[in-house]
């Protein structure tokens, strides 16, 4: 199984167990597609705008997405020193 295969196969088991919001979700595929351009990396930068446009959200509803994702221990997340870089590591499944 590559990795992205195995990426998305424990997502959706842990969502049994957890099951997470919509928004939630959109901003997890977001975060793994961008993951992806940054050839798979433990800890990859993303424009913040450009994630929000990835996963349809904005506002409060993306503050929450990423609130609840760390919650769950699916990501960490930490702001850039430029305005509008934003720092993620995806946890859970690796």
């Amino acid at each position: 199984m590559d990795y992205m295969e195995k990426e998305l196969f424990n997502f959706f088991e842990y969502m049994e167990e957890e099951p997470l919001s919509g928004a939630a979700r959109s901003l997890w595929f977001a975060l793994l597609h961008s993951n992806k351009e940054a050839g798979w990396a433990k800890k990859f930068s993303v424009i913040g705008a450009i994630l929000k446009v990835k996963c349809g959200s904005s506002g409060i509803t993306f503050r929450r997405a990423r609130k609840e994702l760390i919650k769950h221990g699916y990501i960490e997340y930490r702001p850039g020193k430029t305005r509008g870089t934003q720092f993620y590591r995806m946890e859970r499944l690796h």
